[in-house]
């Protein structure tokens, strides 16, 4: 889940398509690594994001918001005109992403891609992410591994089937209790994108994802295990998150009632 931040100043550097120095009212940072383990290919997403301030349109169309253990973000599809031209202020560089597992250093990662393993992955293991640094300053953290979470309900998330709830349920998500993060992921459709990321003790074996933390529409819920790291790397707030699939996953369609 992103970590949100207040300006403290200045910072100088980024600018938008006028060369007017871009506001920092919203730093933060994000790196994720998906860690994917099958027959055919073994490996990990890396996916990174900086910003100093929201970006316009994303400001004006999407809403982020707590919802119990759940932090969602929905976008609606508005037509948003920019007289003067879409400002260009959402972005900013922290570098290459340099990812390191062990002794081994794997190839450099241009704010998102994809890396491939050549060994199985293990629960434990450790990931040094390390950027060259830019608009963000330099910055080093590890995380480990988290073991993999075995799912046991709803059944439909094991079969990768269908859970069809009412307007007003929420989800009730079952799993063998293990250390670190259980994550419940919601995407769907709110006239819109939709995505709800629901966070709970996996020590419990069990959470529910509530009503406000569903889409208005059709969607789709997958759980995760995620170990986490969160600093401060001069005024940008940066989580720094490993995540392991459980495989479970399942449609998800809501009723009208």
């Amino acid at each position: 889940m992103g970590v949100l931040g207040c300006g403290e100043g200045p910072l100088p550097g980024a600018a938008d398509e006028e060369g007017r120095e871009c506001p920092l009212s919203e730093p933060r940072g994000e790196v994720t690594l998906v860690a994917y383990q099958g027959s055919a290919w073994v490996g990990l997403d890396v996916l990174g994001r900086f910003q100093r301030s929201t970006p316009a349109r994303e400001r004006i169309t999407c809403e982020r918001r707590a919802a119990g253990p759940c932090e969602v973000v929905a976008c609606r599809n508005l037509g948003v005109d920019f007289v003067n031209g879409e400002g260009a202020c959402g972005a900013t560089s922290a570098g290459s992403l340099l990812v390191t597992r062990g002794a081994e250093v794997l190839p450099a990662v241009s704010g998102s891609g994809r890396l491939t393993l050549t060994r199985d992955l293990m629960a434990g293991e450790a990931f040094t992410v390390r950027t060259t640094g830019g608009d963000v300053p330099a910055f080093a953290t590890t995380v480990r591994l988290p073991p993999r979470v075995t799912v046991l309900g709803p059944q439909a998330l094991l079969d990768n089937g269908t859970v069809t709830l009412g307007a007003n349920d929420g989800l009730a998500v079952t799993w063998a209790p293990t250390t670190g993060r259980v994550l419940v992921i919601v995407t769907g459709s709110n006239g819109g994108s939709f995505t709800a990321e629901c966070a709970f003790d996996g020590a419990t074996g069990a959470g529910t994802v509530p009503p406000a933390a569903m889409p208005e529409q059709s969607g789709h819920v997958g759980v995760w295990s995620e170990d986490r790291s969160d600093q401060r790397v001069g005024v940008f707030p940066v989580a720094v998150r490993a995540r392991w699939s459980t495989g479970a996953g399942a449609t998800l369609v809501r009723g009208s009632e």
